[in-house]
């Protein structure tokens, strides 16, 4: 249990602020126990980042598995559309989903080549996902696009991304505004 709290209290940390903006005494203080308890279940602060890494992963492959799921009898474009107001909403009350948007684009310096490696193996999930939906749309809605599936999921991701960083750096007007200026030039180009 205290390991999973520890887990916890550093993703609050790694969500808001960057790797080196918190350390293991800040940790050990908000979970109630002594900085040296926290070797009994990590090795380093490193070891936390990558147990909060990879819980943040799995649980936002989770919730991407689940939306595509939760909407799978929603038209096509309505989903496409959708996905953009849904990760709005999750990044702002999850903090495994805030992490991951965080660790995508400020990655810690030092665990770059670390972390790079599983956000970018996340990505080429999310793409097989994307094209597993669209190939089941094809059929189910009979669909008939100009693209081939692997060309529409890539350039879903493409545009999603760049959103994606507006949300970021920028604030949520601006990330509505690039996705209501994308959407309707990616679903012309689809077709």
């Amino acid at each position: 249990m205290t390991a999973i709290m520890i887990r916890d209290v550093a993703l609050c940390y790694l969500a808001d602020y960057d790797y080196d903006s918190f350390s293991l005494n800040q940790i050990a203080k908000d979970v109630g126990i002594r900085k040296a308890s926290i070797y009994a279940h990590y090795k380093s602060k490193e070891d936390i980042f990558h147990t909060v890494l990879l819980h943040s992963i799995n649980y936002g492959k989770h919730k991407i598995v689940s939306f595509f799921h939760e909407n799978r009898q929603e038209p096509f474009e309505k989903t496409i559309e959708s996905f953009f107001y849904w990760f709005l909403k999750e990044s702002k009350k999850n903090k495994e989903l805030k992490f991951l948007l965080r660790i995508m684009y400020l990655s810690p310096s030092k665990l770059k080549h670390y972390s790079s490696g599983y956000t970018g193996t996340l990505l080429l999930e999310f793409e097989r996902l994307l094209k597993r939906y669209i190939r089941e749309k094809i059929r189910e809605e009979k669909l008939d696009f100009s693209q081939h599936e692997d060309e529409i999921s890539l350039s879903f991701l493409t545009i999603a991304e760049g959103c994606l960083i507006e949300l970021f750096f920028a604030d949520q007007p601006r990330y509505e505004q690039r996705v209501q200026a994308i959407l309707p030039i990616f679903l012309k180009g689809i077709y």
